[in-house]
């Protein structure tokens, strides 16, 4: 996964937009030549360079707080002995399940999806353009409960297993939670043969239940399905 930068003051240059975006670019009064080329300010190069600059600068030790301090004091403490997990939680058509968030390499809105020539696997839905890289998109929907998603509607949730990427087109994302695995519950018989083998046990979440996910598992079948 990524790594998180800590929350910084911005300078007051970057907070009164004194670069050029916000004096002849979309912010100011849109005399720019470029903006012809570029139709807003964050595709031109200039923009990218300066939020560059300001995200590989040194932070003044007072900008930067501990991540603890932002998260509820009980939750926090649990997490410093090893006593709960994170996952996020996620929708494919009615059913809702968890992943864990050390697998979670981000989550991006619909984009096109381009299918492979002569490829006829269903659970390999093609290649995605994601930040420029070209990243593979399985279906978690065909594994997991034999439907399908709407690529054009869906959100890309986007695992990583070392060097390797997959985009996942999922229904709906809710924001990532923190539990004890105290607080699962069993599967039941009536589960699902397909998701069977890799639920680890259902989660009471927001009065209803989530089939928490065996992340390695769910890498490792994805990974052979689309090989």
């Amino acid at each position: 996964m990524r790594p998180v930068r800590h929350a910084v003051e911005l300078a007051p240059a970057a907070q009164d937009e004194s670069g050029c975006w916000g004096r002849i670019g979309v912010r100011g009064d849109r005399s720019c030549p470029e903006l012809r080329v570029h139709a807003h300010c964050r595709n031109c190069p200039a923009h990218s360079a300066a939020a560059a600059r300001l995200l590989d600068r040194e932070a003044p030790d007072v900008a930067i707080r501990p991540a603890a301090s932002f998260a509820d004091p009980i939750n926090a403490l649990d997490a410093a002995h090893g006593a709960t997990e994170s996952a996020v939680i996620f929708r494919l058509a009615s059913e809702w399940f968890a992943l864990p968030t050390l697998l979670l390499d981000e989550i991006v809105g619909p984009r096109p999806i381009h299918r492979l020539p002569h490829r006829r696997n269903t659970h390999l839905l093609g290649i995605a353009n994601i930040r420029g890289d070209l990243v593979i998109c399985g279906s978690l929907a065909e594994m997991l409960t034999g439907g399908r998603t709407d690529p054009s509607k869906a959100r890309l949730i986007v695992l990583h297993d070392g060097d390797v990427r997959i985009a996942l087109p999922v229904d709906e994302v809710q924001q990532a939670c923190r539990y004890r695995p105290s607080e699962m519950l069993p599967p039941p018989a009536t589960i699902a043969r397909a998701q069977a083998a890799f639920t680890r046990g259902l989660l009471p979440w927001r009065e209803r239940l989530v089939a928490c996910l065996d992340g390695g598992r769910v890498i490792a079948e994805l990974k052979r399905k689309l090989a």
